[in-house]
């Protein structure tokens, strides 16, 4: 019975000492407008360790990242959306940091323009690229 009770009280002891060096980051990604962002990866990394840290939002847009305790920057980047990095994240034992994210629509680039097509004569030539083959143009219909 004394054994049991011993080794009961070092493993409360232990995850007692456990859970004084870990603490959390905790946030909501939401875009420019309010709307949440689900299933969005957080990345954590400890700035004095260089470690690592990954989490994932929910479809309700929250995540939690459980960390040791430190000094921590966050980076989120989301397809659609501009690369999101804070710095000066600091997690004391036991608590929750808050790193409410507002996610902004990166622009769409626009297609590249369509160059301007050449109006062939008749008896010109094109060169097609695709076959890499003469064509020439003198089989077109004419125009009254």
């Amino acid at each position: 019975m004394r054994t049991m009770t011993c080794i009961a009280f070092f493993l409360l002891l232990a995850s007692a000492l456990f859970a004084q060096v870990v603490g959390s980051i905790s946030g909501i990604v939401t875009d420019e407008n309010g709307a949440v962002v689900p299933n969005v990866r957080v990345d954590a990394t400890n700035v004095d360790t260089n470690a690592r840290y990954v989490g994932r939002a929910s479809r309700t847009g929250i995540f939690t990242i459980p960390v040791p305790t430190g000094k921590y920057e966050l980076n989120i980047a989301q397809p659609g959306f501009k690369q999101f990095s804070q710095k000066g994240l600091e997690v004391y034992s036991g608590t929750t940091q808050r790193a409410d994210v507002k996610l902004i629509k990166d622009d769409p680039k626009p297609p590249p323009p369509i160059p301007p097509v050449a109006k062939l004569q008749r008896g010109q030539y094109f060169e097609s690229r695709a076959a890499n083959q003469y064509c020439r143009c003198s089989n077109w219909p004419t125009t009254p």
